[in-house]
């Protein structure tokens, strides 16, 4: 008998499959998705460059509607990226769109979400001198934001304007809020609540809305 055939090393290595099955699967892997804001902004960088040369009206007419300005204020809003939320809404309204509530909305949440309590009833003046109404949804922002900064003053002035504007609240959020609202203290009159929160300046004709009734948050609501 003859001797047994043996394989060298670079032999076995081509045979063995190992290998060819790494390569496989390493190639089978998908390539990382392109992040979809930044696709988003380049898009309306090349808008804005398309009418840079006057084809724009002389800067008047805006180079992307209203309805593509609020889908980069609503990426920069999640991003918490306030400033560019305030420039993206300024170059609207000076390339001549009109803005609406929508437009407002994902600054007015970004600066919420910041617990920039002042910041966020600026935009509440910007709509009204807009004349544009808040809804129900943005009454319960301003008071969340009150609630989270012990502003006893602005909580005031957000409540006096859903009573006025909102007439039957309906939001499962509005009774979370006014419940949180009710049951802090710079609403109760707690002496351990923050100093500077303007509890005293709180005015009698809406002191009724600091004081939660009894029962379920619907029915404390109700007095609304």
């Amino acid at each position: 008998k003859g001797e047994p055939e043996v394989m060298d090393a670079s032999s076995a290595s081509a045979s063995d499959p190992a290998p060819t099955a790494a390569a496989a699967a390493a190639a089978a892997e998908p390539e990382p998705e392109e992040d979809y804001r930044l696709v988003a902004f380049e898009v309306y960088r090349d808008a804005i460059a398309a009418t840079a040369d006057g084809a724009g009206g002389g800067g008047k007419k805006p180079a992307l509607p209203e309805a593509a300005y609020v889908s980069l204020l609503r990426i920069s809003s999640a991003m918490g990226d306030i400033p560019e939320c305030r420039r993206l809404l300024a170059e609207l309204k000076e390339r001549g769109e009109v803005a609406r509530l929508r437009t407002y909305i994902p600054l007015l949440e970004a600066l919420v979400a910041a617990n920039d309590v002042e910041g966020a009833f600026g935009v509440w003046s910007e709509i009204v001198a807009d004349q544009i109404e808040l809804t129900e949804s943005e009454y319960v922002l301003l008071l969340k934001v009150c609630t989270a900064c012990g502003d006893a003053t602005r909580a005031s002035e957000a409540l006096s304007g859903m009573a006025e504007d909102v007439l039957r609240p309906c939001l499962d959020g509005t009774w979370e809020a006014l419940t949180a609202w009710f049951s802090a203290p710079c609403a109760t009159g707690d002496s351990a609540a923050p100093a500077g929160t303007g509890t005293s300046a709180v005015s009698s004709a809406s002191s009724s809305f600091y004081t939660l009734p009894t029962g379920t948050a619907e029915s404390g609501a109700s007095s609304l």
